[in-house]
């Protein structure tokens, strides 16, 4: 986040929003219920956040989409459960990310 592009905050957390909510979550197991239930409950607020950040209107650039295409490619590197562990343990930062946009009320 710190080398996108300003004016592309917006848009680099929708696209990032997008991986998770499509890649992380939709691939997350757990054999405890209680996390299954949180991952859930993580992947429909950020839906609701992505539907309310496309009110941003925001160009998405061409170093913004080139940023998000290499954490994809990242991701798509490690083995599924791997990349959904670690994208999992960056969750942190992503809500601090988050926060410092705006989107999330403390």
């Amino acid at each position: 986040m710190e080398n996108v592009q300003e004016g592309q905050a917006c848009c680099f957390m929708r696209l990032l929003l997008r991986l998770y909510v499509e890649r992380v979550f939709s691939n997350y197991e757990s054999s405890k219920p209680h996390q299954q239930r949180c991952s859930s409950s993580l992947a429909n607020a950020f839906v609701r956040i992505r539907r309310e950040m496309h009110t941003c209107h925001c160009d998405c650039g061409e170093e913004t989409q080139r940023s998000i295409d290499s954490v994809i490619t990242k991701f798509d590197k490690l083995q599924i459960q791997q990349a959904v562990q670690k994208a999992v343990g960056e969750l942190d930062t992503v809500l601090d990310w988050l926060e410092k946009l705006g989107t999330v009320k403390s």
